[in-house]
């Protein structure tokens, strides 16, 4: 693996920075151009001519998810497809919840939100791959979920909502690596009392995956 080096937005930086264009309507200068327009996300140069090509790189000299399940994707992570009708494959900036921001789905030029899956059966040509955490340069893109033993500072177990610091109010998500707004988020009252089955890390935040399957901050909740 190439030396691993810091971009200039990694992980939900990176993600941050790929929503805002889609709210925006910011539109590519022109079409074919995904590869350049993921990677601006993360600010990182070109690792190839093309998103198979960048793939390839960075299955050779840096590390990638091997997996069709978005569900394994970091925030921010690279979504990675190879093949079409040109061989050239497509490149996205995974946003969280299944979905990522992409260019010429909903249009031309246009820089829209999308399933991933979505995604792989329309462009049927084309072949998802899995996604990019350091490209084929070594630069890390997004850091991979990690699972957590329940020991130490967290365990699993019934716990209490006991700091909400939005209106009596803790966030949680669906995924750990969603990327939060009205429609992939929802607000747990103060004093609900969620039983945690698991505990992961994702984006520098410990979360507890809750038997209903919300994933909530751990600093948020108190064992009981």
């Amino acid at each position: 693996m190439a030396t691993v080096r810091t971009p200039a937005r990694q992980g939900s930086k990176a993600a941050a920075y790929a929503r805002k264009r889609v709210t925006s309507g910011w539109r590519a200068a022109r079409t074919g151009i995904c590869q350049i327009v993921t990677r601006g996300n993360s600010g990182t140069p070109s690792s190839g001519g093309s998103a198979t090509i960048a793939w390839n790189n960075a299955v050779k000299n840096g590390k990638v998810i091997k997996s069709t399940n978005p569900a394994k994707y970091p925030i921010g992570a690279a979504v990675m497809w190879t093949g079409g009708s040109q061989g050239y494959g497509h490149a996205a900036t995974y946003v969280g919840n299944g979905k990522c921001a992409t260019t010429d789905w909903s249009g031309p030029r246009e820089y829209d939100y999308a399933n991933v899956l979505d995604v792989a059966k329309a462009w049927s040509k084309m072949r998802l791959v899995g996604c990019i955490l350091v490209d084929g340069n070594g630069y890390e893109i997004a850091k991979p979920i990690e699972k957590v033993k329940a020991t130490g500072k967290y365990k699993t177990g019934r716990h209490k909502v006991t700091k909400a610091p939005t209106n009596g109010r803790c966030l949680a998500r669906r995924l750990p690596n969603r990327t939060g707004g009205k429609n992939v988020t929802r607000r747990l009252k103060l004093g609900r009392r969620p039983w945690i089955t698991r505990i992961v890390k994702s984006d520098g935040l410990y979360w507890g995956v809750a038997a209903k399957g919300d994933y909530i901050p751990m600093k948020n909740l108190t064992k009981v």
